[in-house]
């Protein structure tokens, strides 16, 4: 899926934050503030957008279980 842009100031101290969460987590600055905002819009959107076709087409076949975004373990379903 592709990501679109986004630009938006930061107080100091904000920026400040964030660049420390990243750095402990060994993460970029981008992957927290993404998984900030979709933790907000999850908690806060009454509706969650749905899947296009594509977006479930590759989850069926990208092998991942249904939601979890855990790679699927081929072996684990015949155990």
């Amino acid at each position: 899926m592709s990501k679109q842009a986004l630009n938006t100031y930061l107080e100091p101290g904000q920026k400040t934050r964030l660049e420390r969460i990243a750095k402990l987590r060994k993460v970029s600055q981008a992957t927290v503030v993404r998984e900030a905002v979709e933790a907000y819009v999850a908690a806060h959107d009454p509706e969650p957008a749905g899947r296009s076709v594509d977006e479930a087409w590759q989850r069926l076949c990208g092998g991942y279980y249904s939601g979890t975004g855990r790679p699927n373990d081929h072996d684990e379903i015949y155990r």
